[in-house]
């Protein structure tokens, strides 16, 4: 014991090499085991600090809730064993928790002892205190030298320097999320971090690999856009094909009549076919550039994610990493045709002397309105709230057992009739109001419903009916209304007096997404997340209303979508019954039409 405490007065701790005047000549540090207590009063008086935090549930909450993040060394700082007072024992006692909690170095190959003098010997353990590497010899001096004292040792790990904090002589093992840098143990201790969100660099490390993984979908749709993009200028090539040869047939009849309206028609359609052409030339080539920078990009990270060393991937990942945030990405019009052309060629037969000026202008609207390149549907709820549309409920509208509230932005349906003044386009019958607002183009908007029996949700043409008991004046009973039923039983998409059972949880509250022009209307369900509860595909030839169609003791709201996040969208798994015969009359719930009447 006197040899070891002699020993130990004249050799220094960290390089081994003979003491001058209790100090060491080459790594400056002291002989003494007082000096390391000066060197690390300051982390343990970040200790103490840290135990703040620790204690209180409302800083460190969102933390504690992840069983990734990083919360295991502040409950190791608890432990009655674990004194503060000791600065080399809180020290462990952190390095401790690191590496139960997945923080280990990264094992290096051929790396050096640091207290070799002359030839220098391979390292095999790394001490986080010390901050060396040593060689078997000086492994064996070190432990004996710091017998007592928590010095924690690691596989061996080069580059030290560029792992370690500027700051504190710790390795850099944590990740901070909220400063997106890496920090030691020790950092993570100082009140610059307090309360920030830190989990292990091997945890950010594998984040960033999902997230690497979701990078080549990004490709792969792109490559699936380009592949729609190229299959769309063959069916514009088609339909221009077809629209000639149609046109030829039709203006052969009346050749001495319309000989140059023929030629106006056919360099009408050649040339929007080289004007849709040019746009899908340009997207492909936009595509295919693209393409090619993602691949390249992601090339890079496969790369850089080959490296063992989280830090440099840490470091590096940021400026290569691939995105297509600026990139617009358009879709196929399924809906894209010149019908309006042929229908309007052949009618032309009969009437050509008599209605060729009003036709020709119809026939030009017809070809420059249709895009076979759309905008892409919207992806998440944030998506959809960029289309979302001011509505309000039109009191000239509503049946008389209807009663607006909140700006007629609200509906109920009661017993009592309202005062509401004669109107030719009042519903006489069916308890239903329509908006105002007919829309066209994209729009979103949602509702809030509630009521045992339920609300009907549809959109009309302005031309429904508003009088008798026939279906051709209820919402989805005829051609000129979609409905979606919902009750406290299920839900239906109806149309033409044909519907469709949907099997999805229950929401009180539905999004509704209409792009007029791509003959698109769908449906979701709104809470955490939005599911896709029926999509029609159509096309629509007037503006549509939204509406209502209530029961007795339901009500109906347009509201403001609620904020918090941006749920992505859910597509729902094809689970539910079609039914192609007529409309049920739903009697086993007492959900039947004659209950709308109010009466």
């Amino acid at each position: 014991m006197q040899m070891a405490d002699e020993q130990d007065s004249r050799m220094c701790s960290v390089c081994l090499q003979d003491l001058q005047e209790n100090s060491c000549p080459r790594c400056k540090q002291s002989s003494s085991c007082e000096t390391d207590l000066e060197e690390y009063e300051a982390p343990a008086a970040d200790l103490e600090e840290y135990e703040a935090p620790a204690a209180d549930p409302e800083e460190y909450e969102a933390p504690a809730a992840d069983p990734e993040e990083y919360e295991a060394p502040a409950a190791d700082l608890d432990d009655s064993n674990a004194s503060v007072s000791d600065p080399d024992r809180s020290v462990a006692c952190v390095a401790e928790a690191l590496e139960r909690t997945g923080l280990q170095t990264e094992q290096a190959e051929d790396v050096e002892c640091d207290s070799c003098s002359d030839r220098k010997e391979k390292a095999i353990k790394t001490c986080l205190v010390c901050l060396a590497s040593y060689c078997e010899t000086h492994l064996r001096l070190h432990n004996e030298l710091n017998v007592g004292k928590a010095h924690l040792l690691v596989d061996v790990t080069g580059e030290l320097q560029k792992k370690t904090c500027p700051q504190h002589p710790k390795l850099l093992e944590v990740y901070c999320r909220t400063e997106h840098q890496c920090i030691c143990c020790l950092c993570m201790l100082d009140a610059n971090h307090k309360g920030h969100d830190m989990v292990s660099a091997a945890t950010e490390r594998a984040e960033k690999q999902r997230q690497l993984e979701k990078s080549k979908q990004m490709v792969t749709d792109r490559e699936t856009e380009l592949k729609e993009t190229q299959k769309a200028s063959c069916c514009i090539r088609n339909l221009t094909k077809a629209t000639e040869e149609e046109g030829d047939r039709i203006f052969t009849e009346l050749l001495s009549f319309i000989r140059r309206s023929h030629t106006e028609i056919i360099t009408l359609v050649q040339s929007q076919m080289t004007t849709e052409l040019n746009r899908i030339q340009g997207h492909s080539q936009d595509l295919e550039q693209e393409i090619s920078k993602l691949k390249r990009k992601q090339s890079e990270v496969e790369q850089l994610s080959h490296t063992d060393d989280h830090i440099y991937f840490l470091q590096e990942v940021q400026s290569r990493w691939p995105t297509s945030n600026d990139f617009q990405s358009l879709t196929t019009n399924p809906q894209f045709s010149f019908g309006e052309v042929i229908k309007s060629l052949t009618s032309l037969t009969a009437h050509i002397k008599d209605i060729w000026r009003l036709e020709k202008t119809r026939i030009f609207s017809a070809v420059t309105a249709e895009k076979i390149l759309l905008p892409q549907e919207p992806m998440t709820r944030e998506d959809f709230i960029q289309f979302l549309v001011p509505l309000s409920l039109d009191p000239n509208t509503a049946h008389r057992n209807l009663r607006l509230t909140e700006q007629n932005q609200a509906v109920a349906c009661s017993i009592e009739p309202q005062s509401y003044p004669e109107h030719p386009d009042r519903f006489e019958w069916w308890a239903q109001v329509l908006s105002k607002e007919g829309l066209t183009g994209r729009c979103y908007w949602e509702v809030v419903w509630s009521g045992q029996y339920g609300v009907d949700l549809a959109v009309s043409y302005k031309d429904i009916n508003r009088t008798g008991q026939g279906d051709d004046s209820g919402f989805g009973y005829n051609r000129h209304s979609w409905s979606l039923d919902c009750s406290m039983f299920r839900y239906a998409l109806v149309h033409n007096n044909e519907e469709t059972d949907i099997s999805v949880p229950l929401s009180h509250r539905i999004g509704v997404y209409l792009d007029h022009r791509a003959g698109q209307l769908s449906f979701y369900s709104v809470s955490d997340t939005m599911i896709l509860l029926h999509k029609v595909q159509t096309r629509f030839t007037q503006p549509l209303y939204p509406g209502f169609g209530l029961f007795q003791g339901s009500t109906a709201k347009f509201c403001e979508p609620q904020g918090g996040g941006s749920p992505q969208v859910v597509n729902r798994t094809k689970n539910n019954k079609t039914c192609i015969k007529q409309r049920r009359i739903r009697t086993d719930v007492m959900r039947n039409k004659y209950l709308r009447c109010g009466k």
